[in-house]
């Protein structure tokens, strides 16, 4: 299935893209649902790997998961992760046996992080250079974080151990990353987007 979500706790869903169906997802005390990432957990058996979906909200410290995006079940992020400003979470296959989400605040330096499908976190402390990172991938073994506007970027291979690097123009004030045919892309740079094959080189390019 496709998942979106838009504010409050409204959402929908797709099979195919093109038609969809309102999803209500669990109430928030406050912000709104932001960010998804799904991933496939190892439940135990050599045959089968269970999906699970995460979603985590700006402003709030709830967050919803789901294995078939029907029925959901909440959990909190620690309360040593600032979260009232924009969340944002990646998933990552770490090794053969550690399938990880992962979550960035830009209020906070901490990162955390779930082995269990979102149902409980743990918190790595001052793991990130600064504050202000916004967006988060995963691709080529590592989570990819960026700090909109600005040329900072970090990579993790775990999640928990970050290194910052230097791009070579700023990301865009309003910039994402996506990993796909073997880079990570993201908006910004003199003319318009910048990549990286393993998230630590960047290489300026144009939309044209």
């Amino acid at each position: 299935k496709f998942v979106a979500v838009g504010a409050g706790t409204n959402g929908a869903v797709s099979i195919d893209g093109s038609s969809w169906s309102a999803e209500v997802l669990p109430t928030l005390p406050g912000g709104n649902f932001s960010s998804i990432a799904d991933g496939l957990q190892d439940d135990g058996s050599s045959t089968f790997k269970q999906s699970v979906i995460v979603v985590v909200a700006d402003g709030d410290d709830t967050v919803a998961y789901s294995n078939d995006a029907d029925s959901w079940l909440t959990s909190n992020l620690p309360g040593t992760l600032t979260t009232t400003g924009e969340n944002s979470v990646a998933f990552g296959q770490i090794d053969s046996t550690t399938a990880r989400f992962v979550v960035i605040s830009d209020a906070d330096t901490d990162v955390v992080y779930s082995d269990n499908g979102g149902a409980s976190w743990t918190s790595s402390a001052t793991a990130l250079p600064t504050t202000g990172y916004t967006e988060i991938a995963y691709g080529a073994g590592k989570f990819v974080a960026l700090r909109a506007g600005t040329v900072n970027a970090s990579y993790s291979e775990d999640g928990v151990t970050w290194t910052g690097v230097t791009a070579p123009g700023s990301f865009a004030a309003a910039t994402d990353i996506v990993w796909g045919n073997g880079k990570f892309v993201a908006l910004g740079g003199t003319n318009g987007i910048m990549y990286s094959l393993d998230g630590v080189t960047w290489v300026e390019n144009s939309l044209t």
